[in-house]
């Protein structure tokens, strides 16, 4: 897989398959969820990925916690976990078995819109058999990764 990363216009493209991912836009705060375009085919399909940033895994984890240590537990975990939908129809067959190039573009754009946080991104839409499933848990990039375009390491 060869990925070529356009940092201006937030675009990963995989140069054998053609398909790209771009972040497009935020969704209101409150609804966690950003606007994501995939071309696949010739085709550009708008979806949403919704997003956490460890808020809930920290209060689950510690009942009764208070709302400034959780915040600096937040501070400390860096986390940005994207959940991802099934953004075709199901039957598409073809885009399951490039689920990794899917994955490893999105990843790319969102580590580098998120480059001092720990990015998740997590593939486990309802009804997608668990072959398919995925999730990639990418470092923190450091300043000498965010041109090339791929992972980088934790500072």
């Amino acid at each position: 897989m060869d990925i070529a990363f356009d940092k201006a216009n937030r675009k990963a493209t995989d140069l054998t398959s053609g398909m790209a991912v771009k972040w497009t836009r935020d969704d209101y705060p409150s609804e966690r969820r950003d606007f994501w375009m995939l071309t696949w085919k010739g085709e550009e399909r708008e979806f949403r990925v919704s997003w956490d940033t460890g808020y809930a895994k920290i209060i689950n984890a510690n009942p009764g916690i208070k709302y400034d240590e959780v915040m600096k537990l937040g501070d400390e975990l860096k986390l940005w976990e994207y959940n991802v939908p099934m953004v075709v129809p199901l039957q598409d067959k073809e885009f399951l078995d490039n689920i990794d190039v899917f994955i490893a573009l999105l990843s790319a754009v969102a580590q580098h819109r998120r480059p001092t946080e720990n990015v998740h991104v997590v593939f486990k839409p309802f009804g997608v058999p668990e072959k398919y499933h995925r999730e990639a848990h990418l470092p923190r990039l450091d300043a000498g990764d965010t041109e090339r375009g791929q992972g980088g390491k934790s500072p």
